[in-house]
């Protein structure tokens, strides 16, 4: 990631994280280096939203209740058509990080992500 804003390009860099790399330690470093990224996380991750803390999936079934998602555009899953829908929300990450220190799991307290 420093390497690529380095390179002075043209245009805003995004950089795109599959959750298998989404820990919460990472998240929080790469905000505080103010890098611009978007994450495919799990829908098991909790978070806080609307004042309560819950996973994503809830989430996803509010919204889709709420009917807050809107036909984006189609696509092809698998070799068979599909429609993609997005809706936005906000969200709070505020649970610590978990690292390992000497082959022990650790809590890493840290500031909350928006």
């Amino acid at each position: 990631m420093h390497d690529i804003g380095e390179m002075n390009l043209f245009a805003t860099i995004v950089h795109v994280i599959d959750r298998e790399a989404d820990s919460v330690f990472h998240l929080r470093q790469w905000s505080a280096a103010e890098f611009s990224y978007i994450v495919r996380g799990g829908d098991d991750r909790i978070v806080r939203w609307r004042g309560e803390q819950v996973n994503c999936r809830k989430i996803k079934t509010q919204l889709e209740m709420e009917e807050a998602f809107h036909r984006s555009r189609e696509v092809t899953i698998k070799g068979k058509r599909g429609v993609q829908s997005i809706a936005e929300t906000e969200i709070i990450l505020n649970r610590p990080a978990r690292r390992k220190v000497d082959g022990r799991s650790v809590f890493v307290p840290g500031e909350a992500l928006r």
